[in-house]
């Protein structure tokens, strides 16, 4: 494991190189969606958004964007072809769908605090995807369970700013050292190494 750049004082990095998987914690955004209209605002109208929905948090004024079991990467695309009031958002999940990609020029103009990436077949991640979210990204986490040919889903992690916790679950068989000056946790479990390539972890 090659870790450069982390603050070693209060980094907890976890890695477990495995052949099976037996546990999966989902994030579950807390919060009221609202009701198609006007009433919609600060999220977008529902129905443009549809079948992601937008969580609107008054006490503690945040948005969250939760998109489940969407078919293609095509209907992702049209979701964030919508009108977004606001830019700014405090969790994108992506959850149980059909995206074997992210994109770049997916997320328009939008950005996320924190990002949930959970059994999508998401194979690659296009590095260029996340830019507009190097300075806001504070939580990144993908969950994969089995399959093959999967890519690093984060390059480039020294740019994101003030990223302080990751956690990577997946067939991966290699991963890109961790460079980060924010970084203070990462959770990994590569279960496409095996013990002989501990070593790689």
């Amino acid at each position: 494991m090659y870790v450069a750049g982390v603050r070693a004082s209060v980094v907890v990095l976890i890695v477990t190189c495995s052949i099976t998987i037996t546990a999966c914690t989902q994030h579950q955004s807390q919060g009221q969606g609202h009701s198609r209209g006007r009433n919609d605002f600060p999220c977008p109208e529902e129905q443009d958004i549809d079948p992601c929905i937008c969580v609107y948090t008054a006490g503690n004024v945040t948005l969250d964007l939760n998109c489940r079991n969407l078919g293609s990467i095509d209907i992702l695309n049209d979701v964030f072809g919508a009108t977004f009031p606001f830019d700014k958002y405090n969790i994108f999940l992506l959850e149980n769908s059909n995206t074997p990609t992210i994109p770049i020029g997916i997320f328009r103009t939008l950005y996320f605090s924190k990002m949930y990436l959970t059994m999508n077949q998401l194979m690659t991640i296009d590095p260029e995807a996340l830019i507009n979210l190097y300075g806001s990204l504070e939580e990144f986490h993908v969950f994969e369970v089995s399959g093959s040919g999967y890519t690093w889903p984060m390059m480039d992690m020294d740019k994101f700013i003030i990223l302080d916790n990751i956690g990577i679950t997946g067939p991966h068989d290699y991963m890109e050292p961790l460079n980060s000056q924010s970084l203070t946790s990462a959770l990994l479990h590569l279960n496409g190494m095996t013990w002989n390539d501990r070593a790689a972890c």
